[in-house]
């Protein structure tokens, strides 16, 4: 049985990796497999597992159908590339308000009808309105005028793939209202959902209803970002996010009332298996109330699937078998959404399961044994699945789990729940009394160490492999030694926040980030970016989402340098976020931060802590254009001026650009922000010669206002990268630098088309589209085919 599983799930995700011809060649082999392998059958040859083998090449095949077929529909409802920033007429019903902010909101919309344009297959859209009236809400009617965006992600080679949480998500498209045309809201009176939750919160005190909010109703909004950071750094974000783990005490404790009622009542056998029934019958109703309850988010839906699969073979099977279990739930989950395997979420609690069954399962455990084990368990298939999906675990969410998780599953859900049912007063203040302690426990522990486990690839095999070799059951001395190696291991590529780094494999790489500009460059123990994306009012920002993450992923943990070109948003957007993951290098002098402006004029872009910081550990891009290091090194960099810093600070945003030139490893890199071609004529007169480059990075994203043909003519570059934004608005690249380029015979590459942009040592330079890309991914203007 595990076997047909097993086999009908690879069949599945197999099926949503090929390509139509591909898909159609495998099926012909498997086909033609099949036909000789029952031909010989039944003319008597005797092949061991025939049958066995026929039947999986045929659910295989069928599986395949399923996920090829699944894929294929999701596309043919996707707004294509080729329709991007089309605009529309759309009737629409509001399905979820995903941001409220003061003159921001974003919904989930169901598309009713579509007029005015050839987008007639698509059924939800994310959209924002840049509006704060009406206040949009669920249910709402509308009929706008909408500027849509195909579902084109930034391509890096990051494990997040936006284009498939799309597909998942079945979102064919984005964008924003434009005009909003006629207004319907919904009825007055709030769903039933809406109306309990009012009912429950009303009577609550501020404190306890964060808790009841964010644990019974699946609020994520219940907890405030500093509560939220506190989790991130302890490790502890899935204690406050519905889950299975919430799911399981609750099933815990439904089997608890029902197994004791029944010891009580029941007498016979016959009525004993009855009762079973009943107790599994009630743990499946009480708990789709409250995945419904909780938003019956995906990830909800698909622990409350596990869970009830595991209670029905508790419950009626003498022995049960749980791995039958979790490969049906893979099974079940797969059929359902066959991408959920690009989900990073779908692959913790996978893993986390997995590990527990396959260390724990049929072992005896004393009470410590069965407090600790399981957590260590856990911890390590964490930290193998966070490195391959560049997600570091801090070393501390060991320790904090092994406290916070009785608390929260002992004491505060179960407070929680009972306050949401009776709203007894004396609970609303215990709850407050332990709303304090939870808090104290995450911000102690939080305070203990900054570090974190990130594996590089090399190190996840290895540890993959002690963790079978501990699993097989070896002697105790062999046992030990693998424990032993497997804790050097993770002691060995923690990432340290003190300044001591092990050395890195050198790149240079300009990242995708859209309609912005970000470069990362390696060399040793040399680390150093330049600019950091956008960001936007919401919150959203490409250094959390690109930036940061692709550092992770090379091995590059803390640069030495940053250097921010200007305050223009599409730049400096991701400030805010760099300061908080790197506040301690920077304040303690490990990081340099270089600013094109005075940091008043960044002071929009951060929040108050960050202001202050960075007013005090800044340095100007205009003090001095001297080689640093000084001396012969792999990764050099000069910052050229033609305005000392008071000069500057008089200069509007783009003039005041920090203007990089980069020595890495014999290739000479001129990046020159945004500066214009007036501002070039101002470089060429006093640098001239000293501004050629191998690359020259275009200025502005290629703007008509910027790389002059003077400009070219003094740099000299082989090649010319742009940083632009696919389908931007502003039309950049402008046709005239394409023109000034193609006239020169320079090679072009822009990231729009290409993705990031990488270089090797040996001056080698190749683009991230290029590289094998998954059926989903949408093609983009100006690609090679």
């Amino acid at each position: 049985m595990q076997y047909i599983l097993i086999v009908c799930s690879g069949g599945l995700i197999v099926g949503t990796l090929l390509l139509s011809h591909q898909f159609y060649y495998l099926m012909a082999f498997l086909f033609s497999a099949g036909l000789a392998l029952t031909l010989l059958y039944r003319r008597g040859s005797k092949i061991t597992g025939s049958r066995q083998l026929l039947l999986g090449i045929g659910l295989f095949m069928l599986a395949l159908c399923w996920g090829q077929g699944w894929l294929l529909w999701q596309l043919q409802h996707r707004l294509p590339a080729s329709l991007d920033r089309i605009s529309c007429v759309l009737q629409l019903q509001v399905e979820e308000v995903e941001a409220q902010q003061e003159r921001y909101q974003r919904i989930r919309a169901k598309v009713l009808e579509t007029r005015a344009c050839d987008t007639s297959s698509l059924r939800y859209l994310s959209l924002g309105f840049y509006q704060s009236e009406p206040r949009l809400q669920v249910a709402d009617q509308l009929e706008v005028q909408a500027l849509l965006r195909a579902g084109v992600g930034f391509a890096n080679g990051l494990t997040f793939d936006y284009e498939a949480w799309q597909l998942r998500q079945q979102l064919d498209g984005r964008g924003y209202i434009k005009k909003l045309v006629s207004y319907q809201p919904a009825a007055t009176e709030p769903g039933l959902r809406d109306a309990l939750r009012q009912s429950v919160l009303s009577h609550l005190s501020a404190t306890s209803r964060g808790w009841v909010d964010g644990l019974v109703f699946g609020e994520q909004g219940a907890f405030g970002e500093e509560q939220w950071q506190l989790a991130r750094q302890t490790g502890t974000v899935h204690l406050l996010v519905v889950s299975g783990l919430h799911l399981g005490m609750i099933i815990a404790l439904v089997l608890l009332l029902f197994g004791g009622l029944r010891r009580l009542l029941v007498s016979d056998e016959r009525s004993a298996r009855f009762d079973l029934a009943i107790q599994a019958s009630a743990s499946a109703l009480v708990t789709l109330g409250f995945v419904w309850l909780a938003g019956a988010g995906i990830a909800l839906q698909r622990s409350w699937v596990m869970a009830m699969l595991a209670v029905i073979v508790a419950v009626f099977w003498n022995r049960p078998n749980y791995w039958l279990v979790l490969w049906l739930a893979l099974l079940v989950v797969l059929l359902i959404n066959p991408l959920i395997y690009t989900s990073a979420g779908f692959c913790y609690s996978f893993a986390a399961v997995a590990a527990l069954l396959a260390f724990l399962q049929g072992r005896r455990l004393v009470w410590w044994q069965a407090l600790i084990l399981p957590q260590l368990v856990v911890f390590a298939a964490m930290v193998l699945v966070g490195s391959v999906w560049q997600q570091p675990l801090p070393v501390i969410s060991l320790l904090a789990n092994l406290l916070a998780i009785p608390l929260m599953t002992l004491v505060l859900l179960p407070l929680v729940l009972l306050l949401a049912l009776s709203g007894l007063g004396w609970l609303d203040r215990l709850l407050q009394q332990l709303d304090h302690i939870w808090w104290w426990l995450l911000n102690w522990l939080a305070g203990w160490t900054d570090a974190s486990l990130l594996l590089p690839p090399a190190a996840q095999l290895l540890m993959l492999a002690a963790l079978v070799l501990l699993w097989l059951g070896l002697n105790s001395r062999l046992r030990l030694l693998t424990l032993a190696a497997l804790l050097v291991l993770l002691a060995t590529n923690l990432v340290r926040d003190d300044g001591r780094f092990r050395s890195v494999a050198p790149g240079l790489i300009m990242a995708d980030v859209g309609q912005g500009l970000s470069l990362l460059v390696a060399a040793e123990n040399q680390q150093l970016v330049y600019d950091l994306g956008a960001g936007s009012a919401d919150g959203f920002n490409l250094a959390d989402r690109v930036v940061i993450p692709l550092l992770l992923q090379q091995g590059w943990s803390s640069p030495q340098t940053l250097i921010v070109s200007h305050a223009d948003s599409d730049h400096a957007g991701g400030l805010n976020a760099w300061l908080k993951q790197f506040d301690g290098e920077v304040a303690t002098g490990q990081q340099t931060v270089y600013l094109g402006q005075p940091a008043d004029a960044y002071r929009a872009l951060l929040d108050v802590e960050n202001r202050g910081l960075l007013a005090r550990k800044h340095h100007s891009c205009h003090d001095s254009d001297a080689w640093q290091p000084n001396e012969p090194a792999k990764l050099r960099f000069r910052l050229l001026s033609v305005a000392n810093r008071i000069e500057a600070a008089s200069l509007s945003d783009n003039e005041a650009s920090c203007v990089l030139m980069l020595d890495w490893y014999g290739q000479r890199l001129l990046i020159p922000g945004d500066i214009p071609s007036s501002v070039e004529r101002q470089f060429i007169a006093r640098y001239g010669s000293q501004l050629q480059a191998d690359i020259l990075i275009a200025a502005h994203h290629g703007s008509a206002s910027s790389s002059s043909a003077e400009f070219l003519q003094t740099v000299r570059p082989r090649e010319v990268w742009i940083s632009s934004g696919f389908n931007n608005r502003y039309g950049h690249p402008a046709d005239g630098l394409i023109k000034r380029l193609k006239e020169r015979r320079i090679t072009v590459r822009n990231t729009a088309d290409l993705g990031a942009i990488h270089m090797e040592i040996n001056g080698a330079v190749w683009q991230q589209l290029e590289r094998l890309q998954p059926p989903w991914r949408q093609r983009r203007s100006g690609m090679v085919d």
